[in-house]
């Protein structure tokens, strides 16, 4: 036996009743602000008094008219709850190990993607960073809209994110001494929140969160910081091999080396050295005290970032830095590649990508030439970082801020657009009973869902 998902008595069927009537209320709390207004505008300054008790009382009459919508969300909660508790009495979707909502939303998700069905979806997107005028420093800031993997991986986009503009502001700088070059913290702030029931309702994410910038100089970090050795390459014990280091192809000091005149920040970087035919290689591993002790966690939200150029912008031949396993094979969705059409001054390569929740045994990051460098061609390389990103709520997007050639100053900022369509009204109307946003959970969702929005009436 499975969740009746729709048809008569389907959890979607008797939900879709409780969100219409959602969303009639949420209507006329929003009548009630206009006609109040329209009121209001019947009335000149100087008799505007006649009405001040009505306009004072706005907000609270509008929350009268509102307060059937708790109602409606108590219903709707034991609603999921109650059908999902007698379901895993005999169900094939495991049980439900508490009687609650959490576990309900997780059975409820679970039965939908042994069924193959999908909601309609909500797609969220990031624009591109703004700079603040007078900014001093030269890093960059990336954010992200990709959900990590668990517990509900069969979705595209983190679909409640919220539709606003983030702020991210430096607030402690390294002239102080106080905290490391490259270290500079910064905090993020979004627009106002709502309560779930309010009218207003998804506005902004509220958030006021401090995070720390990411440079290769502090090594096998945590959370928020790199997690590789020696990728700012400062340390070269054994001439032209970086240290934490190893060599797969090529041969030190002709295929690649320590660069100490072309680089990012400190005082070297690593060079790739083209001659047109050796395809040389180096890598790191992960989880070892020979390389770094750091390990991604299956699931998680990462960035694999890199400052890289090439010496004279022209030349066959391409870089390749990923994450493989032992074989050479890459994890998926973890390859920077670049060419010498990056041009001859440092950029910013990321890739933002969800760990398979099935990793290889062994892991590293690799750095190879898969298509040889033409001879007298170098690639410079720098301030490689690998980081797991901070999530500003666990259905919030995902921000990292990386150091640059000059160091971030107090009052530095970056801002950023995140947008959501909001066409999926399951989605949205989840969100308003369920808090899905704050849970860090996502229905399946599709183009061409199997489970319609108009059931929603």
């Amino acid at each position: 036996m499975a969740l009746t998902l729709t048809g008569s008595g389907g959890v979607f069927t008797r939900l879709g009743k409780i969100f219409g009537m959602m969303s009639d209320v949420r209507t006329h709390m929003s009548d009630i602000e206009t006609e109040i207004a329209d009121v209001q505008g019947a009335y000149a300054a100087a008799d505007s008094w006649m009405v001040a008790s009505l306009v004072a009382a706005k907000e609270a009459r509008i929350a009268q008219a509102g307060g059937v919508m708790n109602d409606l969300r108590t219903i709707a909660i034991d609603t999921l709850v109650e059908m999902c508790w007698a379901d895993s009495q005999t169900g094939l979707s495991g049980i439900l190990p508490r009687k609650d909502l959490d576990s309900a939303l997780l059975y409820l998700i679970r039965d939908m993607d042994a069924a193959v069905a999908s909601v309609n979806l909500n797609t969220s997107s990031v624009g591109s960073p703004a700079l603040g005028a007078g900014n001093t420093g030269t890093g960059k800031l990336v954010v992200s809209v990709e959900p990590t993997n668990l517990p509900t991986p069969n979705v595209a986009t983190m679909s409640n994110v919220r539709a606003e503009k983030l702020e991210v502001r430096c607030i402690q700088d390294a002239q102080g001494q106080a905290i490391l070059k490259g270290a500079e913290t910064f905090e993020i702030r979004g627009l106002a929140a709502y309560d779930n029931l309010d009218r207003r309702f998804p506005a902004g994410s509220g958030v006021r969160q401090s995070i720390s910038c990411v440079s290769a100089s502090i090594d096998a970090g945590g959370l928020g910081q790199n997690m590789l050795r020696n990728t700012d390459f400062e340390n070269f014990t054994t001439a032209n091999v970086a240290d934490y280091w190893t060599t797969v192809t090529g041969t030190a000091g002709t295929h690649f080396g320590q660069e100490t005149t072309t680089f990012l920040r400190g005082a070297s970087a690593f060079k790739m050295i083209g001659d047109g035919t050796v395809l040389a290689e180096v890598r790191q591993q992960l989880g070892s005290t020979a390389g770094t002790p750091a390990q991604i966690q299956a699931g998680r939200l990462y960035c694999l970032a890199v400052w890289i150029r090439h010496s004279t912008g022209s030349g066959a031949g391409n870089v390749r830095i990923q994450l493989e396993n032992a074989a050479g094979t890459a994890v998926s969705g973890t390859t920077i590649d670049t060419t010498s059409a990056v041009g001859t001054s440092f950029a910013h390569k990321t890739i933002v990508f969800r760990a398979p929740n099935v990793l290889p045994s062994t892991i590293y990051v690799s750095i190879e030439q898969s298509t040889a460098l033409a001879a007298a061609g170098v690639m410079y390389i720098d301030e490689l970082c690998l980081v797991e990103m901070v999530q500003i709520a666990a259905g919030g997007c995902g921000v990292t801020m990386f150091a640059g050639a000059t160091d971030w100053v107090i009052d530095d900022r970056i801002s950023v657009k995140t947008d959501n369509d909001g066409l999926g009204l399951f989605v949205v109307y989840f969100d308003i009973a369920f808090n899905m946003y704050e849970k860090g959970l996502f229905l399946p969702q599709a183009a061409s869902e199997t489970i319609n929005d108009n059931l929603i009436s």
